[in-house]
C-alpha cells in the first residue's frame, strides 16, 4: 500500500498523463503512419489473406490492398485477428490506425473500422472491476485541495 506521502505525487503524475491517454496511439507514441509500420497489422493481414479468398478470385495476397480493404470479410477477420494477435491494447489501437491509413491511401474509406465490441468492453470493464479499483488508486486531496486542481496550478510543483 502506498504511503500517504506518495499518493499526491502519484495522482499528479497520473493527471499529467491524462492528455496522452485521451490521444490516439499514433500521437501518444510519436509514430508516423507513413514510416512506422504496425507489425500486428502486417501479421494479421498475412494470416487473413492466407485464410480467405477475394470474391471472384481463387487467391488472395496482402499486396491486393485496395481489393482487401473493400472486402467486408477481410475487415471482419482483421478485426478479430488484431484482438487476438496484438501484444497490448496500444499495439491493437495503433494497428487499427495504421490499417485505416493504409486503406485510405488505397482509396478506400474504412474510418468505421474498429476492434470487436467484446474486446473494447472487456478492456473497459477491467478498469471498473473490483480487481482494479481495489488497488488503492483514488482521487486524492493535498491540504484539502483536489489533486486534479493542483495540476492546473503553476504552484503545484512548489507545493509538493
Amino acid at each position: 500500500m502506498l504511503s500517504n506521502v506518495y499518493r499526491p505525487l502519484l495522482a499528479l503524475a497520473l493527471l499529467m498523463l491524462l492528455p496522452s491517454i485521451l490521444a490516439s496511439a499514433q500521437s501518444q507514441f510519436k509514430l508516423d503512419l507513413d514510416r512506422d509500420i504496425s507489425t500486428c497489422w502486417i501479421d494479421c493481414s498475412g494470416r487473413v489473406t492466407d485464410t480467405i479468398n477475394l470474391p471472384g478470385r481463387d487467391i488472395n495476397d496482402p499486396s491486393f490492398i485496395t481489393k482487401n480493404c473493400q472486402f467486408d470479410d477481410y475487415l471482419s477477420y482483421m478485426s478479430a485477428c488484431l484482438a487476438q494477435v496484438c501484444q497490448s491494447a496500444p499495439d491493437a489501437a495503433y494497428a487499427v490506425e495504421y490499417g485505416r491509413e493504409i486503406c485510405h491511401k488505397a482509396g478506400v474509406d474504412i474510418s468505421n473500422f474498429t476492434l470487436p465490441q467484446s474486446y473494447l468492453e472487456e478492456a473497459s470493464e477491467y478498469f471498473t472491476s473490483a480487481e482494479y479499483t481495489s488497488r488503492g488508486v483514488r482521487g486524492v486531496q493535498v491540504w484539502g485541495i483536489p489533486g486534479w486542481l493542483l495540476v492546473l496550478s503553476p504552484l503545484a510543483l512548489v507545493l509538493l
